[in-house]
């Protein structure tokens, strides 16, 4: 089954695709003319569903969405979450008149800065900035507040936290540490959160999903995108920009909230 991602992020499509095999996955610019949705939401949740509803609405308003000659890209076709171009002659068209669209708003809080820059993770460093503008803006902020606090034990809520919360998924992994970030003093407690919306025919769907760890100040892996190079999820002694992609889609707070998701999609299909 195709579902349409309210998104036009290619890395966080890859992903999201790679967690929902066998369904493939397409951007909703690959289908429609991309358009400004007011992200304007006071949670990730409603934020999510601001994104889902604009595009389903955008999609529904057609019977058939054409993009002239630019060929459609699929995301997801395969397993392994790879790209494959499908071009038809002129057009592409999207045949079903109730689509499946999904939208995801995720962000890191971080425990030192309040809980910044939560639902403002994409955009941190401004509405133009990019997946490097927001990584060095966030370094930058917690560098600034530990250059201003007094010298002290570091104290990390997350860690409190996720001992508590089943969601934190460390206790299955016994044989993982946290070595690297232990008894490092620039380590700040700090969590992820994602929130996935569904909206098709049959009604909207939410679903969250947290991981929590500690965020770093130098940047280690490239294998992840956003904040992974600086975030160590808790019970790993690497970031999410070193571990290897089977790791974090076991881990994840995406793969959590896709986990609801995909029960949905199978009892909505079958």
């Amino acid at each position: 089954m195709q579902i349409i991602l309210a998104s036009g992020n290619r890395h966080k499509a890859r992903e999201i695709a790679h967690l929902l095999s066998p369904h493939t996955v397409v951007c909703y610019s690959e289908l429609i003319a991309p358009f400004e949705i007011a992200e304007n939401g006071g949670t990730f949740a409603e934020n999510a569903l601001i994104k889902a509803r604009a595009v389903f609405a955008a999609i529904s308003e057609s019977s058939a969405a054409v993009i002239g000659d630019r060929p459609a890209t699929r995301i997801g076709e395969s397993s392994t979450a790879a790209i494959s171009d499908h071009t038809t002659a002129n057009s592409t068209t999207i045949t079903d008149h109730s689509p499946f669209v999904l939208a995801d708003d995720s962000g890191i809080c971080v425990d030192l800065l309040g809980g910044a820059p939560g639902i403002f993770s994409a955009r941190y460093a401004g509405e133009n900035a990019n997946d490097s503008d927001n990584l060095h803006k966030l370094i930058a902020e917690i560098n600034a507040q530990n250059t201003n606090r007094p010298s002290a034990q570091n104290t990390n809520h997350a860690d409190t936290q996720a001992a508590n919360d089943p969601n934190a998924q460390t206790a299955n992994y016994p044989n993982a540490h946290n070595a690297q970030t232990a008894n490092d003093p620039n380590a700040h407690g700090a969590h992820y959160t994602a929130a996935i919306a569904l909206v098709c025919g049959a009604g909207e769907f939410v679903s969250h999903g947290w991981l929590y760890g500690k965020v770093l100040t130098t940047p280690h892996g490239t294998n992840g995108f956003g904040y992974d190079p600086i975030f160590v999820p808790n019970g790993f002694d690497q970031t999410l920009g070193e571990l290897p992609d089977d790791t974090k889609a076991a881990i994840s707070h995406r793969a959590q909230a896709i986990s609801n998701i995909r029960h949905q999609l199978s009892v909505l299909i079958r």
